[in-house]
């Protein structure tokens, strides 16, 4: 299916801006790659086909198929949807309460689907490859991305094969074989060939991340837009900063991208500023921002608790995204990470180590001294914390063991 639709103009290149038609394309641009360069291919829309009003960002989502003008998806029969977004938006009183910031949100994917904000991601993508009649889905990850692929490969009717690294929690290679695929558990640097041969000689579609290199698919990151058109119905507009933990950056690209359409179609007046939050031992992207590279350096290692955030690397889309905004990029320590995820579980939140950074990082963007008590800051909430058991026993207390009487109770919790 090489047509391109009426609202899509073409995959284009985020380098040298080369056009390509609509299809199975995901090894980048073949113009970059003839020179010796990489350029990662993004869905360009014709904007001024796609006619909308103020009042599609009013009420209430039932499905992000509702906000299909901005997704590359045409053929409704092939829409998927296991009921991923439309994730609350809860105000934390804390930071009233501490700093004087009454307007501080959580925006908490852990209620999608598969309790991570990759399920955007893998709807728009599988339900593409289910329309460019794909063969399979096969990813690599450390956990969230993983499951989520499987998920929506089974919705599809799809076989999925995704490749771990052996430090991988084995809870993530049940609940990929629970949704029907594959879990293989292999060294970290074979994941790149065994990839490619499923699906170069296979036909299968690769759910990756919008990237520079060999393996990249367009379609995905598409799906995070939809974070963006949620907020601003959900806040009556624009916030005025958003931080996200970043891997690779897809999540914080792609709502970049979403809040420039609304912008370009009229619907809002202005952008947010975006900040990027890693561990102290991944923070790739910190330093490369701090230190005005024009590409996100390569660490010799990567190390953190927060695995789904350990990288030694992030997408130079993220770098962009980021100084666009005017925003900037905060470290914390494994340490810090794990002292706020029990803090939200005190306020009610059982978070993920990766969703735990943006939150530790609020204090830093408070320092800073930019931030005014009327602007409304957001955090990201990538993923729940019930996927990771062992870290939890960890941090939380042991329970209470009593002989059964009141006497034992009372002796127990001093009642």
């Amino acid at each position: 299916m090489n047509v391109i639709s009426r609202k899509i103009k073409s995959l284009q290149c985020t380098e040298c801006g080369s056009e390509y038609e609509l299809g199975p394309i995901y090894g980048g641009c073949t113009n970059c790659r003839s020179q010796g360069k990489s350029g990662a291919l993004e869905v360009h829309y014709d904007l001024d086909a796609v006619k909308l009003s103020r009042d599609w960002l009013d009420g209430g989502v039932r499905s992000i198929w509702e906000y299909r003008q901005l997704l590359p998806v045409e053929d409704p029969n092939c829409f998927l949807s296991l009921g991923e977004g439309n994730t609350p938006l809860t105000n934390d009183s804390y930071y009233d309460q501490q700093y004087g910031m009454p307007h501080v949100y959580l925006k908490n994917e852990g209620f999608n689907p598969t309790w991570s904000h990759k399920d955007r991601l893998n709807v728009v993508l599988v339900s593409k490859t289910k329309e460019l009649k794909g063969t399979g889905i096969a990813t690599s990850s450390t956990g969230n991305q993983g499951i989520s692929a499987a998920a929506y490969a089974a919705a599809a009717g799809l076989p999925s094969y995704v490749f771990y690294p052996p430090e991988t929690a084995s809870i993530y290679h049940r609940l990929t074989g629970m949704y029907g695929g594959k879990a293989v558990v292999t060294p970290w640097e074979s994941r790149g060939k065994l990839l490619r041969k499923l699906v170069e000689d296979h036909g299968f579609t690769p759910s990756y991340p919008l990237v520079d290199g060999e393996l990249s698919n367009p379609y995905g990151i598409e799906g995070y837009k939809t974070v963006a058109y949620e907020l601003v119905r959900q806040l009556g507009g624009v916030p005025d900063y958003i931080l996200a933990p970043v891997s690779e950056g897809n999540a914080l690209t792609g709502m970049w991208k979403g809040f420039n359409e609304l912008l370009q179609l009229g619907l809002t007046d202005k952008l947010p500023r975006l900040y990027g939050c890693q561990a102290a031992g991944a923070d790739a992207l910190v330093q490369s921002l701090h230190q005005g590279d024009e590409k996100v350096k390569v660490l010799d290692e990567a190390y953190s608790l927060a695995t789904s955030t350990r990288e030694r690397t992030a997408g130079v889309h993220v770098l962009r995204s980021i100084r666009a905004s005017g925003g900037g990029a905060f470290a914390v320590s494994d340490r810090q990470i794990q002292d706020t995820m029990i803090a939200l579980g005190k306020r009610g939140y059982c978070v993920e180590s990766a969703s735990a950074i943006p939150v530790a990082c609020l204090e830093q963007l408070f320092q800073e001294g930019k931030v005014r008590p009327e602007d409304k800051i957001v955090c990201l909430i990538t993923s729940a914390g019930l996927k990771w058991p062992d870290l939890i026993a960890e941090l939380a207390p042991p329970p209470l063991r009593i002989e059964g009487n009141w006497e034992s109770f009372s002796r127990e919790t001093g009642l």
